[in-house]
């Protein structure tokens, strides 16, 4: 069912000034930081939940998934490896692997990690373990702190982190979090024998692990539009989003100037405008990105930087915290003093310090889809 839904998003983008001295040290800033403030009220329709798209079949081959290390020197002797170093996990041996990828913050991976504690310690009394092994994969988190988490929710199966969503993006985009997927070994490697996505109580589970031992396919949970992430389509119109970064540009300028449209073979369509004054182009970008929960909404942002990958504005068009309720004004001015004057380049997301409060997710998927557009600021930067 579609449901009917406007907003009225009250949206703040501020606008940073200063010298850097150094490499990236903020010197100071001159005079007082714009703040912009504009309404928008966008009506859309939207479906129940919108889809990810996983790019490996049932039956196919998996891709060998790779992390700089796993959380304790114990869990490496949980997958039958040598301690220490990098994890792939062609090199975990066995004929059967069960990945749970999951984030600490998300609410629906802690009720399912306990209950695939509860199955792990089943498989272990049953003397299943030895033939399924269990890997955990923190999406979007940094292993340093991951362990209060394991700690708090009992975990003993093995875990590595994804920080930077790498690991999660090489599946395509399953679309969200708890999503588990079940391997089979032939003689090229993993395979996947199925998928499961949102919750599986122990019970479903130790279905899923019979049906790996005795070589069953499973059809899987189907993947389609509408079927896996809430609000991910876009809440302005084509206009609306070129009159916002016209007015984030002109602001950080400093008065109108010319904007042009550019597109990037990867990234779509940017807007920029060339500062006199400072000789450097300003551009602006439109982003989205899908949840990670299951339960979470997408984010929509406007953002502004410099020719030099320097961050100079950020504006919210559609983004929440925990309830799904939309970032207030102290939540955008936070983040965006977070951000303000850092450069795109080796941009990190530290979630004890940048995360908006109750939104670690969500500030987490700005900082990346930022830190990603460096390889576009690049090609940007070749163009005339």
């Amino acid at each position: 069912m579609k449901a009917r839904v406007e907003l009225s998003i009250k949206t703040w983008f501020y606008i940073f000034s200063g010298k850097v001295r150094g490499a990236v040290k903020l010197a100071g800033l001159f005079g007082r930081a714009a703040i912009l403030a504009f309404t928008l009220t966008a009506t859309f329709f939207c479906s129940q939940l919108y889809a990810g798209e996983l790019t490996v079949e049932l039956g196919a081959p998996f891709p060998d998934l790779v992390f700089s290390g796993l959380l304790t020197p114990e869990d490496y002797g949980k997958l039958g490896l040598p301690v220490g170093g990098e994890v792939n996990i062609s090199s975990i041996p066995g004929d059967f692997l069960i990945i749970e990828f999951f984030n600490k913050s998300c609410v629906p991976c802690q009720t399912q990690v306990r209950e695939m504690e509860e199955y792990y310690e089943k498989l272990k009394k049953t003397g299943e373990g030895n033939s399924i092994k269990v890997l955990a994969v923190g999406v979007g988190n940094k292993a340093k702190y991951l362990p209060r988490f394991i700690e708090k929710r009992g975990m003993s199966y093995a875990v590595a982190a994804d920080p930077d969503f790498e690991q999660w993006r090489r599946l395509g985009d399953p679309g969200r979090t708890p999503f588990i997927v079940f391997l089979r070994k032939v003689q090229e490697g993993w395979i996947l024998n199925n998928y499961t996505v949102g919750i599986q109580t122990k019970d479903e589970l130790a279905l899923h692990g019979t049906m790996l031992l005795k070589g069953i396919k499973d059809g899987g949970p189907r993947l389609e539009v509408d079927s896996a992430r809430r609000h991910m389509r876009m809440p302005l119109s084509d206009d609306e989003v070129e009159a916002s970064a016209k007015e984030m540009i002109n602001a950080v300028v400093g008065k109108a100037v010319q904007i042009e449209k550019v597109f990037d073979k990867d990234d779509g369509l940017f807007f920029r405008g060339w500062d006199k004054a400072r000789s450097r182009w300003v551009y602006a970008h439109v982003a989205s990105r899908a949840p990670v929960c299951e339960v979470c909404h997408a984010v929509h942002f406007l953002y502004c930087f410099d020719d030099s990958g320097r961050i100079l504005g950020f504006s919210p068009i559609y983004v929440t915290k925990y309830g799904n309720q939309v970032w207030d004004e102290k939540d955008v001015a936070y983040i965006s003093k977070r951000l303000g004057g850092r450069e795109i380049k080796g941009l990190d997301f530290d979630p004890s310090v940048d995360a908006v409060s109750q939104a670690t997710m969500s500030s987490a998927l700005i900082f990346d889809e930022i830190r990603r557009t460096l390889p576009a600021l690049q090609r940007l930067n070749s163009m005339k």
